[in-house]
């Protein structure tokens, strides 16, 4: 297996671990971000109000010419199900596994999953919308744009919710998000309609300061405790696996445990942004 696929699959497990986690501790089955506007509190117990307010306005944009949709990275296929209940013909696209076969369990024969990337997987029918929620910065952005102009029917539309890095891309722990000033030109050279572009990085912000708290009182301690127990059972072992596993810990530490992945981090690294896009007409 080489680098590419490896990457692809830990992204794999780690979204299918973050969505087992996240509907045990609070009944949420999605894998967004959230939007917390005002109303509602910026802690763990409200998660699933932010989720559920953060696809509200997803649906919110739909155009009312808008039948059929392919969502690109479906996840557990709750946006999905979501989407089929509104009345739309939905179908899917998912790169693994695991979170595939969640879907599947959830839509049955109401939605075809199509298993593979994007830029890879045969996709036979036409849509009037290609929905990216929060799965377009794991795509190269000109195949996405490109593969998705050529699936939609005439005047269909494009809907893309994630966040990008700022430019100049800044250093930060807070990793991922294709650079904006390059996704900008990207679109741009594109037969593509801007029809709402909404600016959310400080209300999915808060995310990033719940996970924090979730580091500090939750995984840290058990990393901590974990560590000491190992060396207090298998002394020798603990330190020859440390030692030979010393930079991939260290990189755990730095990645998930560290106080500097917060929201005020995200809003100086990151934007977050929802574009509805409409093809234009074919030059004659």
């Amino acid at each position: 297996m080489d680098r590419s696929a490896r990457n692809a699959l830990t992204k794999e497990l780690a979204l299918e671990a973050g969505y087992r986690v996240i509907r045990f501790t609070t009944g949420s089955e999605h894998l967004h971000y959230g939007r917390f506007e005002p109303d509602i509190p910026r802690d763990f117990r409200h998660l699933k109000a932010a989720q559920d307010r953060y696809l509200d306005r997803i649906v919110e944009l739909i155009p009312s010419t808008v039948s059929t949709i392919l969502d690109v990275g479906a996840g557990s296929g709750k946006t999905a199900e979501t989407l089929l209940d509104r009345g739309f013909a939905v179908d899917c696209v998912t790169p693994g596994d695991g979170l595939a076969e969640i879907a599947e369990a959830r839509l049955g024969k109401r939605a075809r999953i199509h298993r593979g990337r994007f830029e890879d997987v045969e996709i036979p029918g036409r849509y009037d919308l290609i929905l990216f929620s929060e799965s377009f910065q794991y795509i190269p952005p000109a195949a996405a744009l490109e593969r998705s102009i050529a699936l939609l029917n005439p005047g269909g539309h494009i809907l893309i919710a994630d966040f990008f890095s700022r430019a100049p891309k800044p250093r930060s722990p807070i990793r991922g998000g294709h650079d904006f000033g390059r996704w900008c030109e990207e679109y741009r050279r594109l037969p593509l309609d801007i029809l709402v572009e909404d600016d959310i990085t400080e209300e999915t912000a808060p995310l990033h300061d719940i996970i924090q708290t979730l580091s500090r009182e939750v995984l840290a301690p058990l990393f901590e405790h974990g560590r000491i127990a190992a060396q207090t059972r298998w002394p020798v072992a603990s330190r020859i696996g440390g030692w030979i596993f010393r930079r991939e810990l260290k990189k755990f530490e730095k990645a998930r445990l560290s106080s500097e992945r917060n929201g005020a981090e995200f809003i100086r690294a990151k934007i977050y942004k929802i574009y509805l896009f409409r093809r234009r007409p074919a030059q004659p």
